[in-house]
This record gives structure tokens, C-alpha cells and sequence, in this order.
């Protein structure tokens, strides 16, 4: 007799059970492997817990006073953000441990960083700030802070007030938090962010630029002239600012050079700085020329998007100062080259397709529709790209941008006789002559203090007071040059009598520097150098004032 053997499986119930047990299993191991991140999910759950209790009493605070929030938040505009204290005494921010005593035993810490109480039109929103220098730089609260990346507002977080003076007279494009191109109106600040990583940069400053082409987003035979049998397909795909209007440039079917080409006149020996945005279809290699009309004098490189890599090339008297390559969301990349051709000409801007024979291979046979994609094309004069200005039949202007304090606004904030600046933030390019990050100064270039780097000569990061005309000290806090949107934290203290100056930068504190005398100021700039002669091209994130001199290792610690 044969006997069947039934095969049985898992019941629902079972499988339940083994799912649920693999679950535990692997929450023991994950704790076991990364204590540290179940420690910072446990304080996560207890800062939510925290803010929660702090809202809820200023809540029940204002039920028994007839809506009004406690006089210290009350005093705070609207959209504005303040801290809440960190240490007892009250170190920075705002101290509501009166107003709040009957409604919570005690207002909540967090282990590091300090809670914040952002002010909207419908009511309160609690935060939590983890970078914060307040508490770090010791028992003196600061009187001004300006947490640009965090706020994206020219709000003073120590109240809530509003002190700069910001201008701008046109339009001024960024990048979102999204990491896509938008566009600010006249006079709006712009809060700019890392196009890849979104991470929010702070108040971009830069100066005033003309793109010198018209039809920036158009690519095509309007303004461009299409060599040997080459041809655009226009509005194609989605552009960095969201809309179809990036255009493919298409290769022919032979074997000559795959060329766009379009003229302007070039006045003698001045240097230009063209930018396009590119992103690979069938074909991921462009090169760019600035050259004369003859082909005699150019300078230009090869941009190969599929591994970043330029090669740069000159004939003549061409001069190629820099190139760039930075990559933005969806595989676009922005890419430009620096130089000049020397005599005042009709010049030429030039596009070769480059199959993949080579950085100069411009002469491959194409095959009629393969192509890459274009958009936003931008010439100006100058030796660095700035942000995208675009334009539509005639060329366009981006106007300086101007961030300052001055009058009661300043006076009230700062101490003649001894203080102390953090500043963070960094350059986008280099190539300016003494951009400024932040100085103190009178309207003129004679008294003054601030940071700066030194474009023309080493590159370095500097820090620096005049004193009718007189330099009184200057020291480089950078050890070597400068890198490009690297972020850079640094602080200065000054004090009459001993003259004593401390810096640091990014948790190195240098040798003290004796100054003679400390200038008398009454303004203070952003992102700009002494007299508002040069502005830095880069985002300012922060800057916080102490107006007394803080202790050698505060001064390394906020800098870390």
C-alpha cells in the first residue's frame, strides 16, 4: 500500500508570529550596532515632548491674560524667531521662567542646542536649534543674531526685530530648497541653498552683473547661427526653473565640427566669464570657445558631464584664467570658463557637440539626432560666474545687493569699547578683488574692521582694522587658500585700552594681535568690505555679535 505524505504550511498566524520575532531580533541588533542613533531617536522623542509642554503653557498664559502672549514674545514681529534660554542665568534669547512659573514647574532643556519659539500670524510654532552659539560662547547673551540659513529672514533671533537695511533695484535668482533656479523681486533678500545636498546657505550677496545675451533660454535660431547643417529642437524638456524650456542641441549627419556660434563685441583686454547649464541626452560632452572672429586668440575647455572632467585649451593670446563645473538636481550641471582674448573685437561665443573619441573630439560622424541640452545661457563681464540673470530680447541686469545696519539700529547693538563677531558663510568663486564677509566701518575705507580675503595675493581668509587710514592690525586666519562654497566658521574680538585682538577660525584660535587704537564705526556691512567697495559673491549664514570680548576657549568653541 502506498502512503501520500499531505505537505502543510504555514499558517497566517505563523507566519505572524516569525515576521514579529524577526522584527525584535533585528531592533536588538540595530541598537546593539548603533547605540548612538537610538540614543538621538530617544532625545528626538523628547524634544517633541519638550516643545510641546512650552507651547501648551504660553498657551494656558495667554487664556488668563486676555490673549496676550508673555511681554518678551510679544515684542516679537511676526515671523520672527527666538530662543529660549539655555543656562540659568538666561543666556541668550528669551527668558520666560516668570511668565510661565504657574503653568510648568520648569521650562525644559534640551541635552545640547536650545529650544526657539518661531512668532506667525495664527499663533506660535516651537523649534529646536542643534548648531546653536549662544550657551557655547558663556554667561553673556548676545545682542545680535542673524541666523540667515536657519530663519531664511533678516530677523535679529536675540528679539525678533528686524535692523538691516536690504536693497536690491531688479529681480535676483537662487536656489530653492528644492535645488531648482527661482527668481526674487526687487528689494526681496535671497535665502540661497546647496543645489544638491538643499542645504540652506544663508543671504546670498553679490554684486551687481549684466548678462550680455538676450533670449538666455533660447537656444536656437533667433539668436544663435547653426554651422554645418547642426539644428536645435527648442522648449524640449524641463529646465532648472521648473518649466519646458531647455532646448536640445542636435548633431549632423558628417563628419565636420557640430557648432553653435554667436557674436558680440569684446573691449580690449577686459575679462568675461561664460555659463551655460548643460545635461547629457545622447551625447554628454559640450565644448565651449570665447574666441576672436578669425579664430586667432581664444580661450575655452571641454566640459565631459559623465565624469566631470575639463579639459582646457588656449591659441593666441587668449588668456583661460578658470573653469567650473557644479552639478545641479536632475543631472544638469552648470559649467563656465573665465578668460579674455585680449583686443578690443567682434568676438565670437562658440558650442561644439564632442563625440567620444576624445576632450577634442569635434569632427565624429553624427548621426542627425543625438544631442545634449541647453539652457540658460549667460555672458558676463567679470571674472567669475555669478547667479543666473536671465533675459529675454535684450540683455539684463542684475542690480548690487545691499545688506546693512546703521543708525539707532546699529547704536543700540554696539559697544565702542569692546565686542565680539562670528561670522560663518563662504565664497562661490574666487577671482574678486577683496570681497568682504562682514566689517564695522564709518562709510569710508578709513576706519574699519572686519573680514575680507585676499583675492589678489594668497587667497587667505583675513581679518583686519584701519584706523584713519592706518591699518592697525591684520592677520590671515585661513592656513592656506580659500576653497570655493566651503563654509568657513570665524570670530573677532576687540577691546580699547590693551588693544588686545583674539581670532579663530573653525576651532583654531590664533596668536593675539596688539592693535593700537579700535576705529569709531557707526555701521555695520554684510557681505561686503570696508567702505561697500567689494562684496563677497557668496552666502552669508550667520552673524552674531557680543558686545563685550568673550574667553579664548569660547572663541574656539563657536567656531567649531
Amino acid at each position: 500500500m502506498r502512503i501520500q505524505r499531505k505537505n502543510k504550511g504555514f499558517t497566517l498566524i505563523e507566519l505572524l508570529l516569525v515576521i514579529t520575532a524577526i522584527g525584535i531580533l533585528a531592533s536588538i541588533a540595530l541598537v546593539a550596532l548603533n547605540p548612538n542613533k537610538q540614543l538621538e531617536a530617544g532625545r528626538a522623542v523628547k524634544r517633541k515632548v519638550d516643545m510641546d509642554v512650552i507651547v501648551k503653557a504660553i498657551e494656558r498664559y495667554g487664556v488668563t491674560n486676555s490673549g496676550q502672549y508673555p511681554s518678551a514674545l510679544e515684542s516679537v514681529v511676526t515671523g520672527g524667531t527666538v530662543g529660549l534660554c539655555v543656562t540659568s542665568p538666561c543666556t541668550g534669547g528669551i527668558d520666560l521662567t516668570t511668565d510661565l512659573a504657574p503653568y510648568i514647574s520648569a521650562i525644559p532643556l534640551p541635552q545640547t542646542g536650545q529650544y526657539t519659539i518661531t512668532k506667525t500670524a495664527t499663533g506660535i510654532t516651537p523649534g529646536y536649534d542643534s548648531s546653536t552659539i549662544w550657551a557655547t560662547a558663556g554667561t553673556t547673551a548676545p545682542k545680535l543674531d542673524l541666523n540667515f540659513a536657519r530663519d531664511k529672514q533678516l530677523v535679529n533671533a536675540v528679539n525678533g526685530s528686524n535692523p538691516i537695511t536690504f536693497t536690491r533695484n531688479s529681480i535676483g535668482t537662487y536656489v530653492g530648497s528644492d535645488g531648482l533656479i527661482k527668481t526674487a523681486a526687487a528689494n526681496e533678500p535671497r535665502f540661497d541653498h546647496n543645489p544638491v545636498t538643499k542645504e540652506s546657505l544663508g543671504l546670498l550677496v553679490e554684486e551687481g552683473r549684466t548678462n550680455l545675451l538676450s533670449g538666455s533660454e533660447d537656444i536656437g535660431p533667433s539668436y544663435w547661427s547653426a554651422l554645418n547643417s547642426v539644428s536645435t529642437s527648442l522648449n524640449t524638456i524641463a529646465s532648472l526653473d521648473g518649466n519646458n524650456t531647455a532646448d536640445k542641441f542636435i548633431e549632423n549627419t558628417n563628419t565636420t565640427h557640430k557648432v553653435l556660434a554667436r557674436s558680440f563685441t569684446s573691449l580690449a583686454n577686459a575679462t568675461y566669464t561664460y555659463s551655460l547649464f548643460v545635461k547629457s541626452a545622447e551625447r554628454n560632452a559640450l565644448m565651449i570657445h570665447v574666441r576672436k572672429s578669425d579664430y586667432s586668440d581664444r580661450f575655452g575647455a571641454t566640459f565631459n558631464l559623465s565624469n566631470q572632467v575639463i579639459t582646457s585649451e588656449t591659441a593666441g593670446l587668449g588668456v583661460l584664467n578658470s573653469t567650473d563645473i557644479k552639478k545641479y538636481p536632475n543631472d544638469w550641471y552648470r559649467i563656465s570658463i573665465t578668460g579674455n582674448i585680449g583686443s578690443n573685437t567682434s568676438a565670437v561665443v562658440t558650442m561644439y557637440l564632442v563625440g567620444s573619441g576624445g576632450a577634442f573630439d569635434i569632427g565624429y560622424t553624427g548621426n542627425g539626432t543625438s544631442g545634449i541640452y541647453l539652457w540658460g545661457s549667460q555672458l558676463e563681464q567679470g571674472a567669475f560666474a555669478t547667479s543666473y540673470i536671465p533675459t529675454t530680447t535684450a540683455a539684463a541686469t542684475r542690480a548690487t545687493d545691499a545688506a546693512s545696519i546703521t543708525g539707532t539700529n546699529f547704536n543700540s547693538l554696539y559697544n565702542a569699547s569692546q565686542g565680539t563677531f562670528f561670522t560663518k558663510g563662504s565664497v562661490n568663486s574666487l577671482g574678486n578683488t577683496y570681497p568682504g564677509l562682514v566689517y564695522v566701518d564709518d562709510g569710508t575705507v578709513n576706519n574699519s574692521l572686519g573680514f575680507y580675503i585676499d583675492d589678489i595675493g594668497s587667497k587667505k581668509i583675513a581679518a583686519e582694522a584701519y584706523v584713519s587710514g592706518v591699518a592697525q592690525y591684520s592677520v590671515f586666519l585661513t592656513p592656506g587658500a580659500v576653497v570655493p562654497r566651503q563654509i568657513y566658521n570665524m570670530t573677532q574680538t576687540y577691546q580699547t585700552g590693551a588693544g588686545n585682538i583674539r581670532t579663530a577660525l573653525n576651532g583654531t584660535l590664533l596668536n593675539p594681535t596688539t592693535a593700537t587704537t579700535i576705529p569709531t564705526v557707526n555701521r555695520l556691512l554684510i557681505g561686503a568690505l570696508r567702505g561697500n567697495i567689494t562684496l563677497l559673491n557668496g552666502p552669508i549664514a550667520r552673524i552674531t555679535y557680543w558686545d563685550t570680548t568673550l574667553s579664548n576657549t569660547a572663541l574656539q568653541g563657536i567656531t567649531k
